[in-house]
């Protein structure tokens, strides 16, 4: 099950999070798949652009201290730190390749959480798209989706939309909504309307997604 190439992977991450943000009602767009922006309605009235942004903070005291040793508290210690922990044959792990420290359960990935809470990395992508998105399509509504693999410290929030808002402001196009879909939870932060939700995500669920978005992306190469 795991992706071979760049433009499966591409295709993939693209599916699985506009399945996510439809599981969680966060877009109720039919959309179709297009280029730049990655998905369209029919009408074309509505563009979702998704991207990946994807940075590793090591834990270094954490590491320092416990990196060499393994008991019983290492995942407790772990996920305290705000760690994410996932079995080696979780789809999730598969599909979307996901790499952790060689540290702990040898049969476990251990992922590293960013400790951004000005969400430094996501906004370095929203600038990134925001800089191309003069050059897409024209569309009435444009929303980015931001998927990250690790594990996002939801701090300051309402910050965090502050300064969404600013840097939006000195382009002639935008995204009116930019959700942030982490391994652990969704961000929706509405532009257009300044405000903001946040929901959890369980492993369990994302896993369910990935396994359905394989089939689905499987099920369309068998009918071509």
């Amino acid at each position: 099950m795991k992706k071979n190439n760049h433009d499966d992977n591409k295709m993939f991450i693209e599916t699985l999070i506009k399945n996510v943000l439809e599981k969680f009602n966060l877009c109720n767009e039919s959309f179709i798949k297009s280029e730049e922006p990655d998905w369209i309605t029919n009408d074309m009235s509505v563009g979702l652009e998704v991207v990946e942004a994807n940075e590793t903070y090591e834990f270094d005291a954490f590491i320092q201290k416990y990196g060499n040793q393994y008991n019983d508290k290492f995942d407790e210690k772990y996920k305290a730190l705000g760690g994410r922990i996932f079995n080696k044959d979780d789809v999730v792990v598969k599909i979307l390749n996901l790499k952790g420290l060689p540290i702990g359960n040898k049969n476990k990935v251990y992922i590293i959480p960013v400790y951004n809470n000005d969400f430094s990395c996501i906004n370095r992508k929203v600038m990134e798209k925001l800089l191309k998105l003069e050059h897409y399509q024209k569309l009435d509504n444009y929303q980015l989706a931001i998927f990250t693999p690790i594990l996002l410290k939801y701090n300051d929030l309402d910050e965090e939309l502050e300064l969404l808002i600013k840097i939006s402001k000195n382009f002639k196009r935008k995204y009116l909504k930019i959700f942030v879909v982490s391994l652990c939870g969704i961000v929706n932060f509405d532009i257009l309307n300044k405000k903001r939700i946040s929901i959890e995500v369980d492993n369990s669920i994302i896993n369910e997604l990935s396994i359905e978005t394989y089939n689905q992306l499987n099920k369309n190469k068998e009918t071509l």
